[in-house]
């Protein structure tokens, strides 16, 4: 194996290829709210009703009369919420209603249950009760017109809910992206059990793990895309075109990992290139990942061509392809990250203009949190075990600076 000067690489500005990302408009389609989870909504959602569309009782009690207030009403029934009543309530009457239940004619407060007495068909309510009070009037959530969410977001599990009370039953989104995976090397092997798993690893292979780390980020944080392939392919370069192509034909954004660097034996350079890109870059001032390579194709897809290692391709997935991505797919606003500030235990040191990703070990102590850098280069990739979260740096910083900290799961104790 030699390395070969043509394939060396010339380091760009992440910003500068960010910017130069297409963007797309993908096919739309109607589907059921209650369907529509993590799908990019297509334009704004606007209410077209207000809502609520009648008053509602806000707590359980006595539907009233304000003015009957205080003294003794007569019992004419209940409404429970998910009826719609069918009578009105005259003065010096009650009804019984619970909570979110449509109010009848005739009533403009609740008493509150525990704030009236029920004895026999009688209820006695011993102050005097505003009118409006304990009540959701029309429109009290939202008026009609009112927008709920907008174009470009990603409609999340909380937002459903929302909707729905909102009388809206079906939304506008994006078809929802297609990703393909290819794992290259000849090392690679995807064992289906743990006896082979470790004969191969024996015998000097190495069980995939990159491409699993990337469908891990996407289905956490870009749960908008849909992976539809990830397959393993060995170093010839005839074959990583051919799968590549294929891949291209049905899929929206192509990763691949492996390959890219500038040994005889790395030949995703040459196959993107001989794709066609529209533009096509290899190498960013970033670290770990620097061979990272970038390529725009016509119908608007992408191609990112990473690092092997799962750790120089964690840090492309966080600072290249999600905001590559989304901007892309014009999204507004998607699932956060995790964040949180911590002090640095020990200075770092990073090369100037280079985006830097730490990880780093978080710890709770003293009332704050703790971070400390591990070290370990892109390659070690036992690292991770140790690593509770991430930072991402521009410069160099000093013993006791706070940071933000993508974290990965909970900090420990001190």
């Amino acid at each position: 194996m030699r390395y070969q000067s043509h394939k060396y690489i010339s380091l760009h500005d992440l910003a500068s290829v960010i910017e130069k990302t297409p963007r797309c408009e993908p096919p739309m389609n109607r589907v059921p709210t209650w369907s529509a989870l993590n799908r990019i909504a297509a334009h704004d959602i606007i209410t077209t009703m207000d809502v609520p569309h009648r008053a509602r009782a806000a707590y359980d009690g006595f539907a009233v009369h304000s003015m009957d207030t205080p003294g003794k009403l007569r019992l004419m029934g209940s409404v429970r919420v998910g009826e719609i009543p069918t009578f009105s309530v005259d003065r010096g009457e009650a009804v019984y209603v619970t909570t979110g239940a449509y109010l009848p004619d005739g009533v403009d407060a609740v008493v509150p249950e525990e704030e009236a007495e029920l004895i026999d068909d009688q209820v006695l309510v011993a102050n005097k009760v505003m009118s409006g009070a304990n009540i959701d009037p029309i429109g009290s959530y939202l008026a009609s017109g009112s927008k709920v969410i907008g174009k470009g977001d990603v409609i999340m599990g909380h937002v459903i809910p929302a909707l729905l009370e909102a009388g809206i039953m079906e939304v506008d989104v994006y078809e929802r992206p297609t990703i393909s995976i290819i794992s290259t090397g000849n090392e690679l092997v995807k064992p289906t059990n743990a006896s082979d798993a470790v004969q191969a690893f024996l015998a000097g292979k190495t069980v995939e793990s990159t491409g699993s780390l990337i469908s891990w980020f996407i289905e956490s944080y870009m749960p908008y895309l849909s992976i539809i392939e990830h397959r393993l392919v060995n170093d010839d370069p005839e074959s990583i075109r051919s799968i590549m192509l294929d891949a291209l034909r049905k899929s929206n954004i192509l990763i691949t990992t492996g390959g890219s660097g500038p040994s005889d034996i790395d030949y995703i350079e040459e196959a993107t290139s001989s794709l066609g890109p529209k533009w096509m870059i290899r190498g960013l001032k970033m670290r770990p990942g620097r061979p990272t390579t970038v390529a725009a194709m016509d119908g608007c897809k992408l191609i990112f061509g990473l690092s092997g290692h799962p750790i120089s391709a964690l840090n492309a997935l966080i600072n290249v392809i999600e905001p590559m991505v989304k901007i892309m797919l014009g999204i507004r606003r998607s699932p956060a990250k995790p964040i949180v500030k911590g002090r640095l235990t020990r200075g770092i040191a990073v090369e100037p203009g280079i985006i830097t990703q730490i990880r780093v070990k978080v710890t709770r102590g003293n009332g704050e949190l703790l971070v400390t850098p591990l070290g370990g280069g892109s390659s070690v990739t036992t690292s991770l075990a140790a690593t509770d979260g991430l930072i991402t740096l521009t410069s160099s910083l000093r013993e006791g600076d706070i940071v933000d900290v993508f974290m990965m799961r909970d900090p420990g104790d001190a």
